[in-house]
Order: structure tokens, then sequence, then C-alpha cells
């Protein structure tokens, strides 16, 4: 078991998320940085589907019941034991009783902490992961929650009470907020959507704070105006870093706690890597998109 002593700005009990469910009407959620997520449960000799702790800038502490194996992994934090700094992409024993705080330093937005065994809280539709728009799952911690613990599968059989795994080189996932983000475009025809898409790549985006895990909004000049009329749409389904311009003109790319489905244009969408670097991007971090041929 472990118990939150203070649970940080946002911390969320995360997996793999919940596919398949969309005729449910629910969404794929699950960790937002999923190289960060698995490389921390990789760390500790758990499956990549385990639950860790996606923790949003820091401020995270807890308190251990037992001797726990943890790893963190993501950019711009440092992981405390009592007073002693630990390498985050590495992992740590903590004894029974022992503290880890998870301090926030900037560079990035989402780290994940895995413990040995994954968190072990009651599945919803298949999956541990919080869906912050539906309401699913485990709701974010508190302090006061004791989170149990499951089995460890990396325990030495001997005795020794170390995960048997040979020593890895610290993991971290990538973070490059300079780069453009690579965009496949949505099959769009027409002379109206030339210049949406000539103004989408050549525009000067930041990341609003209105931002959250169901969508990073785009601040900018607005893509709707007296030289460029979007045409009308149906209805149209929605993926994970589905890139939406709604009435403002100002883009929305979607984030894993998505709406299914959305009554104003896709224009494109980010890849699997693109949509885990926009997982680490804070208010007002400059975002540029690239089309993809």
């Amino acid at each position: 078991m472990i118990t939150v002593l203070a649970p940080g700005v946002l911390s969320l009990v995360q997996d793999l998320g919940r596919p398949g469910c969309a005729h449910l009407g629910v969404a794929p959620s699950g960790a937002w940085d999923r190289g960060a997520h698995c490389s921390a449960n990789a760390l500790v000799g758990n499956a990549p589907d385990a639950a860790t702790i996606e923790i949003l800038h820091g401020g995270l502490e807890l308190r251990t019941s037992q001797v726990v194996f943890v790893a963190l992994v993501g950019h711009g934090v440092r992981l405390w034991r009592g007073a002693l700094h630990l390498a985050t992409g590495s992992r740590h024993a903590v004894p029974a009783g022992g503290r880890i705080r998870i301090e926030g330093m900037g560079g990035g937005l989402r780290s994940y902490l895995a413990i040995a065994g994954g968190i072990d809280v009651p599945a919803t539709l298949g999956s541990r992961s919080r869906d912050t728009l539906a309401q699913l799952g485990p709701p974010p911690l508190k302090a006061g929650d004791v989170l149990p613990i499951g089995q460890s599968r990396c325990i030495d059989q001997a005795g020794s009470g170390a995960p048997s795994l040979s020593p890895q080189a610290p993991i971290t996932s990538p973070h490059e907020p300079h780069e453009p983000f690579d965009v496949l475009p949505a099959p769009l025809e027409g002379q109206a959507w030339d210049g949406v898409i000539n103004a989408v790549e050549t525009g000067a985006w930041r990341v609003s704070e209105h931002s959250d895990r169901v969508g990073v909004r785009l601040l900018g000049e607005s893509l709707i105006g007296a030289h460029i009329m979007v045409p009308e749409v149906a209805v149209q389904a929605l993926v994970p870093g589905a890139i939406q311009l709604p009435g403002s003109g100002q883009p929305i790319i979607f984030g894993p706690d998505h709406p299914l489905t959305g009554g104003y244009p896709v224009i494109g969408v980010l890849g699997q890597s693109a949509l885990q670097r926009l997982a680490q991007l804070r208010a007002g971090d400059d975002v540029r998109l690239r089309w993809l041929p």
C-alpha cells in the first residue's frame, strides 16, 4: 500500500486505456505520453499495461507501507526519497515507511511514476485509467488516499527483495518542443481548404492555458476570416490527435480523453509519436505544424 500525502496539481492513475469502447460512448483515455509510461513500467519489471501515476507539474508526495521499487520518467521533474535526490529514468528501492516526492522544475508537463506490481485499483470497462471527460475510472488523487499495489512479477525468488532485472541505463521520453509536429492531412478538397491548409502550416501557434487531457487549444491568428471560408461538414468521428477547426478559427488538437464526435471539420491528425510530444507542452509553448505529403 502507498498513502497519498499531497496530490500535487493533478495526479491520475493511468494505464494503456480502454480502446474498443467507442460503441459505448467512451474514449480510449490512458496515459498520454505512452513512451514515458511504458519506460517507467519497464524499469520496475511491470507489463506495459500496468497502471502508473500520471503527474502534472509535480507536487505529488507518497508514503509507503512496504518496501517498493519505483521509477519516474518525465522531463523537468526531480524525484526525492526523503532528503535524497534520486535520478529519474532509473529504478530505486524505497523502504517501508519511506517518503517519495516529485518536484516540478519546468521543461515538460507530465511525468509517470511506476511502482513494481502496478497501482492495483479496481478497473472500469477493463482499464484503471481516469477519463476526465467521461468521469470514468479512479478519481484524481487526494491527500489521504490509500492505493493498493499489485504483486510484482520481478521479485528475486532468492529472497533479496530486489527486482531480478539486469541494470539499465536511464530511460527518458523524447521531448523536442521546438520541432514541428507532423500532421497527416484529412481528405479535404476545394479552394477554401487550400487557404486553410496553407495558413495552418505558416501560422505561429502557442498553447492556450485552457488546454487539458481533452484537447490542446492553440492560439494564433484565426483561420476563418474574410479571405478564408470553411465549408460546413457533417458530424465527424474523432480520434486522439485529431485537429479540429471550430468556429473561432483556433485549432484544437484532441488528447486521450477526447469526445467521440464533433460538428466542426477535422483538418488533420497527429501520429502517435507527435501525440506523445504534445503531452509535454505547457501553456505558452510555441507550436509549429507541418503537413506530411
